[in-house]
């Protein structure tokens, strides 16, 4: 690790040490994986154990609610999703913006995936906006 430090100022040491301890103390969740199989979107998660995994995920969203937390997951499994094409990109991004958030309940839950999904789609419009710039239009 310090041959990563070499050549940078005592500032930017102290940085690099700060984001390493915020990284060491955050417990992320398990991350989705979303595919579309039979006409259904089906979600597994990173961990073997399924039910481990759907409770660490209900604790990030601060729930205990099994009908809101399928709600949930279905919504942020299909967010990214174009036609038959899921983007496991975008849910987990979504996943990592309500842990960002650590909500107290549902409601806070509910706001932070919104903001997520608005992020995403401004993002998206810009980047449209910018190529139909770009080409003259």
């Amino acid at each position: 690790m310090q041959a990563a430090f070499k050549g940078l100022s005592e500032p930017q040491k102290a940085k690099v040490a700060k984001v390493a301890a915020k990284s060491r103390a955050r417990a992320n969740g398990p991350e989705m994986d979303v595919e579309f199989k039979d006409g259904a979107v089906v979600i597994r998660y990173s961990r073997e154990e399924p039910d481990l995994a759907a409770i660490l995920l209900m604790v990030d969203m601060a729930t205990c609610d099994p009908h809101f937390f399928a709600g949930v997951t279905g919504q942020i499994a299909t967010i990214g999703a174009q036609g038959r094409k899921t983007d496991q990109g975008a849910s987990n991004f979504l996943l990592s913006v309500v842990r960002a958030v650590q909500p107290r309940d549902e409601l806070e839950s509910l706001l932070a995936v919104q903001m997520g999904a608005i992020h995403s789609e401004t993002m998206m419009m810009a980047r449209r906006l910018k190529c139909k710039v770009q080409m003259g239009s």
